[in-house]
C-alpha cells in the first residue's frame, strides 16, 4: 500500500512478497477501522492524498482527542530475525519518523519483526522531561549502544533528537495470525450479522474501496450495512451481561464453600484493587491453599462496587479447547471470553480474572496444551480498551 520498492522475500517471488506485505498491512489498518466503529470521533484515512501525511506511512489515524498518528508497516526483517538500526534507516523508517513527528504527529512502527531495544526507549523516552534526564536516569548499559546508534549524523543527529523522535515512536510487534484473531474477537464485540472473521474481512474490503478517503464510524457501518452487518444492539449487550453474570457466579460458587465465616479481610486484596489503577495485568501468586482464590473473591467484590463488569472462572475445572471461542462456549458464554466481558461492560470498566492458572503450566499443568489458548486470552484482552487482566498462580509454577 505504500508507492516505495519492496525488497524480494528470501525463497519467494516479488509477487508472493508483496501479497503477503499487504496483507499484513490491512490487518492493522482493519484493527484501526474497528477502533473507529467503538467512538464515532475518531477517523482512518487508508493510504493519503496528502504526501506529507502519505510518506513513509500506509493509513492515518484520528484518536477521539484529535490526535493524528500514522503507521508505517513492515511485515518482517528478511535479514535478521530483529530490527537493527540499521535496517531501519536503511528502510526509511527513521527518516519517516523524523520528519512526522517533527511535524507534530505520533508516527507507529508496525512489524512482525521485534525491535526490542527501540522499543524500551521510545517508551521510557516519554517518563523523561528532557533528554538530559533520559540519558541519566532512564539510559541502562545495555540500551547504550543502540541509543549511540540514533545519535549519528545520519540517523537523528544528536542526543536532544533522538530523544525527541522517541517521544513520538510507538513501536508495535504482532504475529499476523495473532493479529487477525484478535481483528475478529474485537468484531465480534462491536458488530453483528456474520462471524467475527467475516465482519474483519468486511471492514477490509470497505477500506479498499474507500481508498484516499476519511472513514468515521458513519462511513464504516453504511458500508458493513451493504453485507448486512450491523452494530451489536441492546439485547445482545444484555445477553451477554447475564452470561458474564452466571460464569462469575458459578466461580464464586466454587470459592465460598470453601471460605470461613466470617471471612478474613484480606489487604493482599485491597492492594490488588489499587494496584489495577495504575496497570492492565497482574498475577496473584502464592503457595497451594494460600488464599489467592479469597483474595481474587475480595477483589472482584470490590471491582462491581465500583461499577465495572467483572468475568471470572477458574481453568482446572474446564475440558479440552482448541480456541478462545471454545473455552468461551465451555464457560457458558456466545463467543471468546474477551468479547463477551467487552459486549457486557458496553463502556464500562472491565475485569477478566483466571484463577488457577496453574492448570495450564508447562511445569505442571493438566491443561498444559492449552497453554496457547490462554496467551491468546490475554493478547485478546490487552488490544480491547477498558480490559484489565489478573491472573492467579501457584508459586511453583511461576518459578518454573
Amino acid at each position: 500500500m505504500t508507492s516505495a520498492p519492496r525488497r524480494r522475500m528470501a525463497g519467494a517471488g516479488g509477487g508472493v512478497a508483496d501479497k503477503l506485505g499487504n496483507k499484513y498491512e490491512l490487518a492493522w489498518a482493519i484493527r484501526h477501522a474497528l477502533l473507529c466503529i467503538q467512538d464515532e470521533r475518531r477517523s482512518l484515512t487508508l493510504e493519503e492524498i496528502d504526501p506529507a501525511l502519505a510518506e513513509g506511512s500506509e493509513f492515518t489515524y484520528v484518536n477521539e482527542h484529535g490526535t493524528i498518528s500514522v503507521t508505517q508497516v513492515k511485515r518482517q526483517n528478511n535479514i535478521t530475525d530483529h530490527w537493527t538500526i540499521a535496517a531501519l534507516r536503511g528502510r526509511g523508517v527513521l527518516a519517516a519518523a523524523a520528519r512526522h513527528v517533527a511535524a507534530g504527529r505520533e508516527f507507529h512502527f508496525s512489524s512482525m519483526t521485534p525491535s526490542g531495544a527501540l522499543r524500551v526507549m521510545a517508551s521510557r523516552s516519554r517518563q523523561s522531561v528532557d533528554a538530559q534526564q533520559f540519558v541519566a536516569q532512564q539510559l541502562t548499559r545495555e540500551l547504550r549502544p543502540t541509543f549511540d546508534e540514533l545519535t549519528a549524523a545520519n540517523v537523528f543527529g544528536s542526543s536532544e533528537a533522538a530523544w525527541h523522535t522517541l517521544r513520538g515512536m510507538w513501536i508495535e510487534i504482532e504475529v499476523e495470525e495473532q493479529l487477525i484473531m484478535t481483528n475478529a474477537m474485537l468484531a465480534e464485540v462491536s458488530l453483528e450479522g456474520a462471524t467475527g472473521d467475516l465482519m474483519a474481512v468486511g471492514i477490509g474490503a470497505a477500506l479498499l474501496n474507500n481508498l484516499r478517503t476519511r472513514m468515521t464510524r458513519r462511513e464504516l457501518l453504511d458500508a458493513l450495512a451493504r453485507d448486512g452487518i450491523t452494530p451489536r444492539d441492546s439485547v445482545a449487550r444484555r445477553t451477554a451481561h447475564e452470561q458474564v453474570v452466571a460464569t462469575t457466579q458459578s466461580w464464586r460458587g466454587t470459592i465460598e464453600r470453601e471460605l470461613l465465616s466470617p471471612s478474613i479481610e484480606r489487604q493482599e486484596a485491597a492492594d490488588l484493587v489499587d494496584l489495577m489503577t495504575t496497570t492492565r495485568l497482574a498475577f496473584v501468586v502464592g503457595a497451594g491453599g494460600g488464599g489467592k482464590s479469597s483474595v481474587l473473591y475480595q477483589a472482584a467484590q470490590e471491582f462491581e462496587a465500583q461499577d465495572a463488569e467483572v468475568l471470572a472462572f477458574r481453568l482446572d475445572r474446564r475440558g479440552a479447547f482448541g480456541s478462545t471461542i471454545e473455552l468461551g462456549v465451555q464457560l457458558g458464554l456466545s463467543t471468546s471470553p474477551v468479547a463477551a466481558l467487552r459486549q457486557a461492560a458496553d463502556g464500562r470498566d472491565a475485569f477478566l480474572i483466571i484463577d488457577q492458572l496453574d492448570a495450564v503450566s508447562l511445569a505442571s499443568g493438566r491443561l498444559s496444551e492449552r497453554y496457547d489458548v490462554i496467551a491468546d486470552l490475554i493478547q485478546e484482552a490487552t488490544a480491547v480498551d477498558g480490559v484489565r487482566v489478573i491472573l492467579a498462580c501457584r508459586l511453583f509454577d511461576v518459578e518454573k
